[in-house]
């Protein structure tokens, strides 16, 4: 018989206190970890970039950081919970909040100050203190995410196999590099994941419907950070029905009222941690299709075929996980099935998981972070099968095997993570060429930006640079932009090897980029390059243009042969301005004409108006009043009531010899804006106007 007596239960007591000692000892690496090198790559205010526009730090963090910092600009606006989009799920954005507004709890109390405007412009010069916040708390949240799979992975198989799980997990880098980002949505959700999962699985066995609410609750919260986890409504729903057909509840009223309660309490916690997908109604609808729609769009250099789960099997997941323990975890995963119950579930998690996202076409790792927790725990499952199977020839080589099996499977991932911190831990490439171009180029030279590269114009009017447009997703609505004639008179163009990498894994798509920046190799001449220079981040050149590049008739021609221009591409259409803009800057008014006419062709409602009046100010400018008369004409006729372009309107038909219309703009002009500070002025004009018509010839 089991001993009761204290002799008993003193080895219980000395394996429970190893266990707490092992995993105090996983949590402490898993801090250290995500601790280190948490400070890389913050934003620099000593070079005048907006910390939230600084593309050296992880675009992630800017995202999180801006919508959270819009809900209230530290104080200085009216509060909202608004985050100003439902294209990604709110929870994360709300977290971020409550971390800025409790930095600024802490900076009041140190400081002593309550001063929003003071706080503001602490925020402005010193923001790296607020970044640092958002990290620590994603570091705290994937520390918490590997004690809550030791839980699950004691629940469902024995401490030594969760330790394993729980150590796997702490090293992997994935899930380090995630948790040094400010409140990762990915993250969140897979935290929430993995607090759904015990009572998802008790689920079937429970005769009340507390396991029922949690496991909903937490599946709704995983949704209101990324929207990829309702997928296990499916699995919450088959587990009500496992445990109707099993008995365990009573008769069809019960199974009706599980099923009714089940997905209602999980659209409640998931609206209640995104209230505006409701709140923003149809307009919310429009931005969750766009989003969809991007993300089942083919993404240059990223997208292999219609769908992304062959890369998610044969890439993404090897190298998310590292091969031995991607393939221990298959092999893991099948034992698990095979044992039934509450681990055929959670088998069945990452699958399901894994196939929602292989839907989609392009594949990136973090979307399927919330896969990788069980998919480890299948690994520790077929490492302890393994030292089982050892055990059973020798005790003692069974520990050190598994020992040694372990540390062993760690090496990659440490050696992934060292990797990794190493590249971040050294200077930016984006911020040394911004240091450069500052001190060697004159602010009033016009050049072309390619994004992740240098920012300029952060807040401010800095210089004449133009961003040369570009698009993960839907490249092709701004590929008409990739003609070398098109640089005719910028004088240098910034080029961010990252940019290039894509169109060139992409070759049998971005034909048309691909010549582009073949034409630069060959006719730009490289003034300063990152490479070779120990720098960090994408490699970036300064390249000088050579002048007169293309004639009229070569631009109209690169722009009519060009079968990819996407009549609806507003990016296209700013970017055409922003060309007129910067050559108007010059006094090229030809070039402002040509590029305002060009983005017209695009353009919608008020940025089209304003390249409309652009063309003809520029026609006019270069005494081609009639053609500025014509443009005018169709403008006016698309906006009448604009008092600017009626004024305009009348100022080309007073010079092209036609009073009678120039007055009845101005009248028209007078009407659209009858207190207008250029009221006396407009009417002085109408008489004088009506004094040529009436005077005798």
């Amino acid at each position: 018989m089991p001993r009761t007596g204290p002799a008993g239960v003193k080895p219980v007591l000395l394996h429970q206190l190893h266990s707490r000692i092992v995993l105090l000892a996983i949590l402490l690496a898993a801090l250290a970890l995500r601790i280190w090198g948490i400070g890389d790559r913050l934003p620099d205010p000593s070079l005048g970039i907006s910390p939230l526009d600084d593309s050296v730090v992880e675009e992630s963090d800017r995202t999180e950081m801006y919508r959270a910092w819009a809900m209230w600009e530290g104080g200085a606006k009216k509060f909202t919970l608004d985050p100003g989009t439902v294209g990604w799920p709110s929870l994360s954005f709300y977290l971020t909040l409550a971390v800025q507004l409790g930095y600024r709890a802490a900076w009041s109390a140190v400081h002593g100050s309550a001063d929003t405007a003071a706080f503001v412009q602490h925020f402005a010069e010193h923001p790296e203190g607020l970044f640092i916040a958002g990290r620590a708390a994603g570091a705290l949240i994937g520390v918490w995410s590997v004690f809550m799979l030791y839980r699950l992975g004691r629940r469902v198989t024995d401490s030594s196999t969760a330790c394993i799980a729980a150590l796997f997990l702490a090293f992997n880098p994935l899930h380090i590099q995630l948790s040094q980002r400010v409140s990762d949505p990915n993250l969140l959700a897979l935290l929430f994941v993995l607090m759904m999962a015990p009572p998802l699985i008790r689920v079937p066995s429970d005769p009340g419907l507390r396991s029922l609410l949690l496991s909903a609750l937490f599946l709704g919260l995983a949704t209101g950070a990324k929207y990829v986890p309702a997928v296990f409504l499916l699995v919450l729903i088959t587990q009500i029905v496992v445990g109707h057909r099993s008995g365990a509840y009573r008769g069809r009223a019960s199974l009706a009222v599980r099923l009714l309660v089940g997905p209602l309490v999980a659209a409640a916690a998931f609206v209640l941690s995104s209230p505006y997908v409701i709140l923003r109604g149809s307009a919310a609808w429009v931005e969750v299709q766009s989003q969809g729609a991007a993300l089942t769009s083919e993404w240059v250099g990223q997208t292999s075929s219609p769908f992304a789960l062959l890369t998610y099997l044969v890439s993404v997941l090897p190298a998310a996980a590292t091969w031995p323990l991607y393939l221990l975890s298959g092999f893991g995963l099948v034992l698990a099935y095979r044992r039934g119950g509450a681990l055929r579930t959670l088998a069945l998690l990452p699958v399901g998981f894994v196939l929602a996202n292989g839907l989609l076409r392009v594949a990136q790792d973090r979307y399927i972070l919330a896969a990788i927790p069980f998919l480890l725990l299948g690994s520790a499952i077929a490492v302890g099968s393994l030292a089982g199977f050892i055990g059973k020839m020798s005790r003692s080589g069974s520990t050190l095997a598994t020992a040694v099996a372990v540390v062993g499977l760690l090496v990659l991932p440490l050696k992934s993570t060292a990797a990794y911190r190493n590249e971040l831990a050294r200077p930016d490439s984006r911020h040394a060429a911004r240091r450069w171009i500052q001190a060697n180029i004159p602010p009033s030279e016009p050049m072309a930006m390619e994004l992740y590269g240098p920012v300029f114009n952060s807040g401010r009017l800095e210089r004449l640079a133009v961003t040369w447009p570009f698009y993960s997703a839907h490249s092709d609505a701004v590929r008409a932009a990739y003609a070398p004639a098109f640089l005719h008179g910028l004088k240098y163009y910034v080029l961010s090897g990252e940019v290039r990498r894509r169109f060139e894994g992409d070759p049998g798509h971005s034909q048309r980029e691909i010549a582009f920046y073949r034409w630069l190799d060959r006719f730009g001449i490289d003034i300063w390059t990152s490479r070779g220079s120990g720098l960090g981040g994408p490699e970036i050149h300064v390249l000088r243009l050579p002048e007169n590049i293309s004639t009229t008739a070569e631009r109209d021609s690169a722009w009519r042969s060009s079968s990819q221009i996407d009549p609806d591409s507003v990016r296209l259409a700013r970017w055409c301005g922003d060309l007129a803009t910067a050559h108007s800057a010059l006094a090229r008014t030809d070039l402002v004409a040509e590029w305002a006419q060009r983005g017209a062709t695009l353009a919608k409602f008020r940025p089209r108006l304003n390249l409309l009046g652009m063309a003809a100010e520029a026609l006019l400018s270069q005494g081609k009043a009639e053609a500025a008369a014509q443009s005018l004409d169709r403008a006016v006729r698309e906006y009448p009531g604009e008092f600017d372009l009626l004024v305009l309107h009348g100022i080309v038909l007073e010079q092209i010899g036609r009073p009678l219309e120039a007055a009845s703009q101005f009248r028209g002009a007078l009407i659209a804006a009858p207190t207008h500070p250029g009221r006396s002025e407009l009417i002085d004009a109408i008489t004088r106007l009506e004094g040529k018509i009436d005077s005798p010839r």
